[in-house]
């Protein structure tokens, strides 16, 4: 399976990086925020790796060296480093995010894609309840994301809940979709994510990965 992948770097000054720029407006630098993200078959993206790393300012770095399990994903503009690769399910992956004196190097596995049971193929009533179910393994993943395209839902925005990675289980609310929708497909995600620490970064850096599995397309009433 191709994937895309994508990396969105800012460009951050950091008291760890040598060759660092002040934030707009001067003032004192500060730590990377890395949020980094390889998906299979992602609901919204594709297959991707999504690379985000910036400070207040949001400064493009466009020299920055980065990697997914040794391929080079070189900057391409718009904040995006981007290539291409092929990943599945139960492999381990690899970043390197190099910057300076900034050397990130995280290993994670994509989780099991998940086994959507639920709903099936058929007709439901948008007005009533519609329970999601999976099939959980062990062991659990961090997290697990029920998503529904905004195309299909009442309001015209994304159903997007991210539940504990112990369940199994979701019910969408009554009159979460519209009437009369064909082809509605709920996407289940299992992510697997740790928390980035270090002089490197700041909190609430992370990377993640994740593997998603669609249920049965279905009708509304």
């Amino acid at each position: 399976m191709q994937k895309i992948l994508l990396c969105s770097v800012a460009c951050l000054c950091a008291l760890f990086v040598n060759t660092s720029c002040p934030p707009p407006g001067g003032g004192t630098v500060v730590p990377y925020l890395v949020k980094a993200l390889v998906a299979d078959n992602a609901p919204v993206f594709g297959d991707v790796a999504l690379f985000n790393v910036d400070d207040a300012g949001s400064n493009p770095v466009v020299d920055a060296v980065i990697t997914v399990n040794g391929v080079v994903m070189p900057y391409i503009g718009a904040n995006l480093y981007g290539a291409s690769g092929t990943y599945s399910p139960g492999q381990s992956i690899t970043i390197v995010v190099q910057k300076g004196d900034m050397n990130i190097n995280e290993t994670l596995t994509i989780p099991t894609q998940p086994s959507v049971s639920s709903p099936t193929a058929g007709s439901y009533n948008a007005a009533s309840t519609i329970p999601v179910n999976w099939q959980n393994y062990t062991p659990d993943p961090t997290n697990f994301n029920v998503f529904i395209d905004h195309s299909y839902t009442n309001g015209g925005t994304d159903y997007d809940v991210t539940l504990a990675g112990s369940a199994a289980s979701h019910i969408l609310p009554g009159g979460t979709l519209n009437t009369a929708q064909t082809g509605v497909t709920v996407a289940v995600t299992a992510l697997q994510t740790i928390q980035l620490t270090g002089t490197a970064v700041i909190s609430g850096s992370y990377f993640t990965t994740s593997s998603t599995a669609n249920s049965a397309a279905f009708n509304t009433n």
